[in-house]
């Protein structure tokens, strides 16, 4: 999308010198930065926030209530029961 903008003399040094060193266009390192920024900001369906995991950098989903290791095996032992049980049919 193209479009302009107005930066502070600060934020221009910043990404220009941000570019300059990496190499890259002026738009390049804006949409860098602006993709590092914390997004919790935002919204999803249901209400629940994202976040970015500043470890990772994935995307973390919070949905009301943690999900423990407990949680995924049992699942993967109920998926692992349904298969055996299609198997027999």
């Amino acid at each position: 999308m193209r479009m302009t903008v107005n930066l502070s003399d600060e934020s221009y040094r910043i990404a220009k010198t941000y570019a300059v060193q990496k190499r890259i266009s002026m738009s390049k390192a804006i949409n860098e930065f602006v993709s590092q920024t914390d997004t919790s900001f935002k919204e999803v369906e249901g209400h629940e926030k994202i976040s970015i995991d500043p470890l990772t950098k994935l995307p973390l989903i919070r949905l009301g209530r943690t999900v423990t290791l407990e949680d995924v095996k049992k699942l993967e032992d109920e998926e692992d029961l349904d298969r055996w049980k299609a198997s027999l049919q």
